[in-house]
């Protein structure tokens, strides 16, 4: 789903097919125990959902929301903390999370490139065959 997001050209959709891979992700860094992965998808769903409601409105995303998701990012990454390789999901998802602030969404497919590359490391190093596998096409598709 996340390749499908990166051809979306705009930023809902990228959003709103995300939210559907967020999902699939979850279910699979649950089964392998990966519980900064499986948290922070949480957090990646909710803050989706949260943007694609304020952007409804024709808003612009206050900073303080974004604000917020970032501060939660980090108390999960404290709770979870597992040495110095449990902070790349952080790393990952505060660039993510910032990419998606922003309306132009070349900047979400510029950073789900990179980022995707940096989960594909964390993925192999779980054992996340079938995630890794989305990264690899992620990377490829952006």
């Amino acid at each position: 789903m996340y390749v499908i997001s990166v051809q979306f050209k705009k930023k809902k959709h990228i959003l709103l097919s995300q939210i559907g891979a967020s999902l699939c992700y979850l279910i699979v860094y649950v089964i392998k125990g990966a519980w900064s992965g499986a948290a922070i998808e949480v957090l990646e769903e909710l803050k989706d959902i949260s943007f694609i409601q304020i952007e409804k409105k024709k808003k612009k995303i206050p900073f303080l929301v974004l604000f917020v998701f970032l501060s939660l990012l980090v108390a999960v990454s404290i709770i979870f903390y597992d040495g110095p390789f449990s902070l790349l999901p952080l790393i990952i998802t505060v660039l993510l999370f910032t990419s998606t602030y922003f309306k132009n969404p070349k900047y979400i497919r510029w950073t789900m490139l990179f980022s995707g590359i940096l989960w594909g490391i964390y993925n192999l190093s779980l054992g996340a065959y079938i995630i890794l596998i989305g990264n690899v096409l992620e990377v490829i598709s952006a």
